[in-house]
Parts: structure tokens; sequence; C-alpha cells
């Protein structure tokens, strides 16, 4: 399953990879280290959609990107993870996910989401485990450059004042679980995924106790294809790279960047959101790990990624990164971790 210890001549020996992230991205990277024990870390910040809408009426965590986790690299034919993957498209239940009610209904019998999101994997025959950052639920808070702050993900994603984002903060404290910080502390190496830079991946960063976890553990960041209206309006490569350090408290020991350009006609889907592909890096970041790494998706693949329902994001999510490119890609660049 997730990392973990062997005793190996009285010394403490590191296994496993763990994941940081969200949705679709942090599927990828799993995808892509297929065969390796791994534990997944994700985020329960997020405020909009359905899950939103969950948590305000039920006081939990936020379960979305558990369940768009879970259910992106579930086996298909299992009962459970079809159920995880069915979303309602007619009449007053138009946009409820099922899996975001199995998580919540479960989490409120258990007690726990950590409980609810292993159970649900178990059942659904998913192979890593997927863990939520924490069991308690907060909001995602942005201090940006001229002082000013602003409470919730979907606030900060559709602020006016683009003001660069200087770092994250949760309101109230968001305590890191026991079996997040100990998956973190013995990990041969942790992923931090493509995704909401500041709201995704800086959210699970900023959990109390993650940081001081990763302290003696190699990481290794996969950076966006694409910017994000809100987030990283204007990054390139060296942009999310510098986000990171900052959110870290240091630099990431590999970074994987993409160099490939993704369909014209997504392209001109994606311009409609204010979102364009991240600049690939210049000579002056020959040590990053640059290659192709974006998925050509068909249009069996497009019909697929399109979302039914009132709860639709704010940009499309088509420009991904291919599984097997990027599975290339993270062997060179943990191995490179290793060394450092």
């Amino acid at each position: 399953m997730g990392g973990g210890q062997e005793q190996a001549g009285g010394r403490v020996r590191k296994s496993g990879i763990v994941t940081i992230g969200g949705g679709t991205g942090q599927a990828a990277v799993l995808a892509a280290l297929r065969g390796v024990p791994a534990t997944a870390v994700v985020g329960v910040t997020d405020d909009g959609g359905h899950s939103g809408m969950l948590r305000r009426v039920l006081g939990i965590p936020q379960v979305g990107d558990l369940r768009n986790c879970l259910s992106a690299i579930a086996p298909a034919g299992n009962a459970v993870a079809d159920l995880l993957r069915h979303r309602f498209t007619q009449g007053s239940l138009e946009g409820t996910a099922t899996g975001n009610l199995m998580l919540a209904a479960l989490a409120m019998q258990r007690g726990s989401l950590t409980r609810a999101a292993l159970e649900i994997g178990a059942a659904a025959g998913v192979a890593p485990r997927v863990l939520p950052v924490s069991d308690a639920s907060a909001a995602v808070c942005a201090e940006l450059a001229d002082g000013k702050t602003v409470k919730g993900e979907w606030a900060i994603i559709g602020r006016r004042n683009l003001s660069p984002i200087v770092r994250v903060f949760h309101a109230p404290a968001l305590p890191a679980t026991r079996e997040v910080v100990d998956a973190l502390r013995q990990a041969a190496a942790a992923v931090i995924c493509p995704g909401s830079l500041w709201t995704g991946i800086g959210s699970v960063l900023a959990a109390k106790g993650v940081r001081a976890a990763l302290r003696d553990t190699p990481v290794v960041y996969v950076a966006n294809l694409m910017t994000q209206p809100g987030q990283t309006d204007g990054y390139d490569a060296a942009s999310h790279v510098e986000a990171v350090t900052r959110m870290l408290g240091r630099a990431p020991d590999a970074v994987v960047v993409n160099t490939g350009v993704p369909p014209p006609q997504l392209l001109r889907m994606y311009a409609r959101h204010e979102s364009a592909p991240v600049p690939a890096p210049g000579p002056w970041h020959r040590e990053w790990i640059a290659r192709d790494l974006t998925e050509g998706p068909s249009a069996a693949q497009l019909r697929k990624y399109a979302r039914a329902g009132t709860f639709k994001r704010q940009w499309p999510h088509f420009i991904r990164h291919d599984a097997k490119k990027l599975a290339r890609a993270l062997r060179s660049a943990l191995a490179r971790a290793a060394r450092r």
C-alpha cells in the first residue's frame, strides 16, 4: 500500500511514494506510478460545486477531490467504482455526484473522512491509499501582494483584484492527520502533482505538520501544463517552481516540465477561459526534466471528460498529462531526487 518503514541492520529504510494534489492531475501521476506502492494525499478545502454545497450543509471537509481521485484510478467493472463515477443528469438531482454522497455519509457514520476514504477505496478495488490531508473543515485564504486577504477557493479564483498571491493559509488552522504525517515521513519520495497551484497544492502544504514531515523526504514537482485564471496568470515554469519552493520552504529536488504543444482546437477553448500553456523552460533550466508530456485526446475521450449537470468548473479539463509519457519522466525525476 502506501509508504512504510522496514528495519534493516538497525536502520530505518523508507519505501513507497506519496503524491500530493487534488483531482485529475493527481490521478495522472498515480496512473504513471502504477505498480509502485503509493499513498495519495488530497486537499479538503475546495468550496465550489456539489461537494462545496455538502460542506456548507453538513459541516464536513470537502469530499469532491477525494471522490475525483478515487474514481479516476478505480478499476473498471467494480460496482462501487461505478457508483463513485456516477453523476445524475436529470431533475432536481442534476449535477449530484453519487461518490460525494457516499463519502459524506460514511464520514458521518465512521466519524472521520479518513476512515470513509480508506473503506470506500478498498471496496472500489483502489490499490493506492487515498487520504484526505485533514479530517477537519477549514477555508483556504490567500494573502495578496497588496496586503489584502481573500477567503475561500472560489473567491480566490474569481476575484477581480489580480494582485499576485504571496501565500495561502487556513481559517481556522487545519491539522494534517496522523496517517498523512506518517506517510510523508516514511515515504522514499513525494511527488507534488499538477493541479490548482495555490488553492490545491498550496492548501495541502499549508496544513499543519505537512512541511515538517517532508523535511527529510526527496520531493519531485510535476508542473502544470496550463495556467489557471486567478492563481497562475502569466506564470511560466520557473514561476510555478518558485511558488512551490515558497510553499514547501525549500526547492523541490527534481522538476518535471512539459515542452509539448496541445492541439490548437483545445488551446482556443482554453483561451476563452483566459488560460494558456505554461511556457517551456529555457536553457538556464537544463537541470530540469523537460519533455513532451501532453495527452492527445480523441473525440471519445473529449466526450468522456465532459461533465454533466449544473455544477460545472469555470474552465475545461481536456488538456492533460499522458500517463505513459509522464511515467518515463517520473522515473528519471525520482532517480535524480534520490541522489540529491
